[in-house]
């Protein structure tokens, strides 16, 4: 619950600042910076733009892009031209996107300075480096011989994640568990014979 509230305290605080039960929910083609939005690219992956800084970004962003033109432009040449004309800003960077795969924006982004980076699908997060090493997954090994990938709490104790192991088996500790409550391994038995236990 803790990493949970962690994760809305944005939302949390600005509800409180605001006194609404919730926030408007933003709209995409009206951001506050068309460099700060998602775009979808031509094989239907999606890459987010994150440069805070609009008027630092924007000219090396038009660059990098092919759309030098765009730096001058009297609609787009600062952050309150952008502002004032968002939807035409967004329609244009969703056509320009939609234009080219992945592979592509990956490499042309790369050229320049902004920050940006690919929405991954959950499968792409286990090939994510950086996920691995900061310990935000744990490999856990299953009697049978199978492996799973699993994340743990977001929680550490003593600088150490919590230790992820298997659930234990259908009924692998019922005895134990009931001759600590002070059954005999007759009872225990005769529980089993009676299908009260397995």
């Amino acid at each position: 619950m803790s990493a949970g509230l962690w994760a809305m305290q944005s939302s949390i605080a600005g509800s409180y600042v605001t006194d609404r039960d919730q926030l408007v929910k933003g709209d995409r083609r009206r951001p506050g910076n068309p460099l700060a939005n998602v775009y979808r690219t031509a094989d239907g992956r999606f890459v987010f733009l994150a440069m805070l800084e609009a008027d630092r970004y924007w000219p090396g962003f038009c660059r990098a892009v092919g759309r030098p033109e765009w730096i001058d432009d009297p609609q787009f040449a600062t952050a309150s031209c952008r502002r004032k004309n968002i939807e035409r800003c967004v329609a244009l960077l969703d056509e320009l996107f939609a234009e080219e795969p992945l592979e592509h924006w990956k490499t042309v982004l790369d050229s320049q300075e902004g920050q940006w980076s690919v929405v991954q699908s959950p499968r792409e997060t286990l090939s994510d480096q950086q996920a691995w090493d900061n310990g935000f997954f744990t490999m856990v090994n299953y009697d049978n011989g199978a492996r799973l990938p699993l994340v743990p709490a977001p929680v550490q104790f003593d600088e150490a994640p919590g230790d992820l192991r298997p659930a234990p088996g259908h009924g692998e500790h019922t005895d134990d568990l009931l001759r600590a409550c002070g059954y005999d391994d007759e009872t225990i038995m005769n529980l089993k014979i009676g299908g009260a236990i397995t």
